[in-house]
């Protein structure tokens, strides 16, 4: 995974039903050329999924980024906590 991408994609979704033990919650992040699957064990429903698989790229961009100055992290963080006076601009 190209950490230093300008672009990502996400998707989460679960599978299941709690109710009967077989939920399966998941989700993919993509920089365009590689995919990086991930599951997860606490996400109840599609939304929760596709939550936490943003913030799965938000934490690995924090981590892995050479230079956070040439993307648009600020504009994701921004998104994710309600502050979005750090998306200067960027649409949103």
């Amino acid at each position: 995974m190209n950490w230093n991408a300008s672009k990502f994609w996400v998707d989460g979704g679960c599978l299941g039903n709690q109710a009967y033990g077989k939920r399966k919650a998941y989700g993919s992040i993509s920089d365009g050329a590689a995919v990086m699957r991930v599951q997860f064990a606490d996400a109840r429903t599609s939304n929760e999924a596709e939550y936490m698989v943003l913030s799965a790229l938000l934490d690995n961009l924090l981590r892995n980024r050479i230079d956070p100055t040439k993307t648009e992290d600020e504009h994701l963080y921004g998104f994710q906590t309600g502050r979005r006076s750090v998306d200067r601009g960027l649409e949103g």
